[in-house]
């Protein structure tokens, strides 16, 4: 089941989540599947993209925001810091900060995409 969807700048790809600890990037003009992102345990159930389009930003029911490098289809970094599942994410429009809320009642602030060690 899809959970959260999300579109780069540029209008080319979709970014779905899903139950399944998986996100997918869609080729917005054909439909395809362009690559599967993983590096969830648990259903993601929120997604952002970065204002430049470079990195996904998923939410994790395992308490970890996944940052996710769009090119190399890898995870560059976890955020760690909450204390239950993460449902929601986003992005600030100047790209310099993800923000995280969780069931632990939290709101997070990343300073920088992918450096959990300037969160404030």
């Amino acid at each position: 089941m899809v959970l959260s969807v999300a579109v780069t700048p540029d209008s080319r790809q979709v970014i779905s989540s899903d139950d399944s600890a998986t996100v997918r990037v869609w080729d917005l003009e054909t439909g395809r599947q362009r690559a599967v992102l993983t590096g969830h345990d648990g259903g993601v159930p929120a997604v952002a993209v970065t204002p430049d389009g470079r990195h996904v930003i998923s939410a994790g029911e395992h308490h970890t925001p996944c940052v996710s490098n769009l090119r190399a289809r890898q995870v560059q970094a976890r955020l760690t810091g909450h204390e239950g599942s993460v449902f929601a994410v986003a992005v600030t429009p100047d790209g310099r900060h993800v923000i995280s809320g969780g069931v632990d009642r939290t709101i997070r602030v990343w300073s920088g995409v992918g450096s959990a060690d300037h969160r404030r």
